[in-house]
Formats: structure tokens, sequence, C-alpha cells
């Protein structure tokens, strides 16, 4: 578990995987364990990750075909959409669930989307309480995902996983909402194509490092 002795040599060898044609299998995940790798070479291998991901994506948007309302009455909710296989006991959930609890429910409409199965632990019933509707999507396919995201008449997805275990972010590159964003459980970038926005703070992601990010910058005030 602690041989160091090719420590020195992995930000060369990192650096020359992501030159070579096999590096749609290095996930970026992965990348972050590395030592020295940049916030650049980390967007490059997002991008070089989704890139075949999201080449398939697009055929089957197409075929979708949705499309979203640009036109909203004043006094209507925003709907809310939360994707994530964490609801349950997770450090995600346990991050999270305050926030959810305290979000003006006259303006909002809260909906989450699992992908996770159930504990049927206590965190997983205060969740379920804390959401306007609690969908399973564990069952589905991508597509189904999508769909059934979409007839939610979803403003605004928020995705928790990013690159991380149980990810599905081809669910992302579908496209089922008119705005979707990054938040709390990967403080990375996704690449081009995924997410419009992250929510962060200015520790997390300085301002100088927007070049490294394919999403725009969302910042809260303290702590993301």
């Amino acid at each position: 578990m602690c041989e160091w002795h090719e420590f020195a040599g992995r930000r060369s060898f990192v650096r020359a995987r992501l030159a070579e044609p096999s590096a749609a299998l290095l996930p970026p995940f992965v990348l972050l364990a590395e030592p020295g790798v940049s916030a650049a070479e980390q967007r490059i291998c997002s991008e070089i990750w989704m890139r075949a991901r999201l080449a398939a994506a697009a055929l089957e948007r197409e075929r979708l075909d949705f499309r979203f309302n640009a036109t909203r009455q004043g006094s209507a909710k925003l709907k809310l959409g939360y994707l994530s296989s964490d609801f349950q006991d997770h450090a995600t959930a346990h991050l999270l669930v305050e926030t959810l609890e305290a979000q003006d429910r006259a303006r909002f409409e809260l909906h989450a989307f699992s992908y996770g199965g159930s504990d049927g632990g206590d965190m997983r019933a205060r969740l379920s309480r804390a959401f306007d509707s609690f969908n399973d999507i564990t069952p589905l396919s991508d597509t189904e995902a999508a769909q059934a995201i979409y007839r939610k008449e979803i403003d605004i997805l928020i995705d928790l996983e990013g690159f991380t275990q149980a990810t599905r972010t081809s669910i992302l590159a579908l496209r089922p909402a008119p705005i979707q964003v990054n938040f709390l459980g990967y403080p990375g970038t996704l690449g081009p194509g995924l997410c419009d926005y992250i929510i962060t703070d200015v520790f997390c992601t300085p301002p100088g490092s927007a070049t490294d990010y394919a999403e725009s910058f969302a910042y809260l005030p303290h702590s993301y």
C-alpha cells in the first residue's frame, strides 16, 4: 500500500496517458488521486471521458426532442430536481438535508430522483419528507429516467454525484431540464455538455480557475 518509489514519475505517466488514444479509459475521479495533476489536466480528462458518451447521447436527444417552455407565470414555483444515488445514510445526505428543509416552499418545489436504492433508515425517511415528490428511478434506463424528469417539468436539475461512484452522468447528457447544475458531491468540472453551473465558493474555485471548468461559477457567500 505504501510503495512510493514511483511517486515522482506519476505526473509524467499521467500526462502521457492523457495524450494516448486509451485516455478515454481514464476516469476523472481516479485521476484525482494522482499527484501533481493540474485543474486544466483534470478538465482535459473529463472532456475525453465524456466525448464518446456525449456523441451517443446526441442521437438519443434528437429522438427524444425535449422542448422547454421559455415563459413562466410570475407566481409559478420553480421546480428543482435533485439527482443522486445517495438519498440515505451517506455523507452527501447529511450535508444536504438541512438545506432541503430550509428551502422556501413558497418559491420552490422540490423533487428527488433517486437511483441508489433504499437502506430503510432514518435519513432516507427524513429526506423523503423534505421533498414534494420522491421518485425512485433505480430500475429505469437512462432514457426512461430522463423522460421521467422531463415529465415533471423540472426547471433546474441539480446533480449531486458528478463522477463519483454510481454516477449516471448519461442522464444529464440527455438534457431533461433546461438548466443543469453540478453541486456538492464532486467539486470538479464535468466537462462541456452536462451542467451549465457549478454551485461553489471562492475557496474551492477561485475566480482565476474559471478556465479549468466548463461550468459557470454560481458562488455561495461562505462555503458551498
